[in-house]
């Protein structure tokens, strides 16, 4: 079948180095000159490592993940300017609009006292 798995997986690693990361990264890096220290220095150097390989998904995960801390440490700064404020609502309404949350049950109905007798 094609695209095959690894296709479909390569293709996902793609999109989301070019397309996602970017956008995430370009956004900390404008709020860097907003922030105090030591965020500006600790967005810097996480900005300066090199991408981890597509395929070591482990490695992926915990850069994307220190990105995000820093992120949420960034936007939740006092003295953001108004601007700043705007692209991070942008930011967080485009991120939203390419990948939509939904809810997925996580355990089955509880079986109501109505529904076990009516059985």
């Amino acid at each position: 079948m094609r695209p095959s798995v690894d296709e479909q997986l390569q293709g996902t690693c793609r999109i989301l180095e070019e397309v996602v990361a970017p956008s995430g990264a370009q956004l900390l890096a404008q709020l860097a000159v907003a922030v105090p220290e030591p965020l500006p220095e600790r967005i810097a150097q996480a900005l300066a490592r090199p991408l981890p390989d597509a395929a070591d998904t482990t490695a992926l995960e915990q850069h994307n993940q220190s990105l995000r801390e820093l992120l949420a440490q960034a936007v939740c700064c006092d003295g953001l300017g108004p601007e700043l404020h705007e692209k991070i609502k942008r930011h967080m309404i485009e991120r939203a609009s390419r990948v939509p949350m939904r809810y997925v049950p996580t355990a089955p109905a509880a079986v109501s006292a109505t529904q076990a007798t009516s059985s």
